[in-house]
């Protein structure tokens, strides 16, 4: 298994489990379990439907000034 990242981590457990925030996506948790990272089209997505901000989501993309 690959790890994931922190970001990735704690927007699953933000959901309550890889199933739920594959179906808050409209996603396959199949799709969601193959994720190391959060892909860039999925930040957004990710955030408003778990609340984990985007600079944790990514942080090498969004920088928190």
């Amino acid at each position: 298994m690959k790890t994931r990242e922190r970001g990735l981590r704690e927007a699953i457990r933000a959901a309550g489990n890889l199933s739920e925030l594959a179906r808050r996506l409209g996603l396959t948790p199949q799709a969601v379990q193959q994720w190391r990272r959060v892909p860039p089209k999925h930040i957004v997505a990710i955030e408003y439907a778990t609340g984990v901000k985007r600079e944790m989501l990514r942080p090498d993309l969004y920088r928190h000034y």
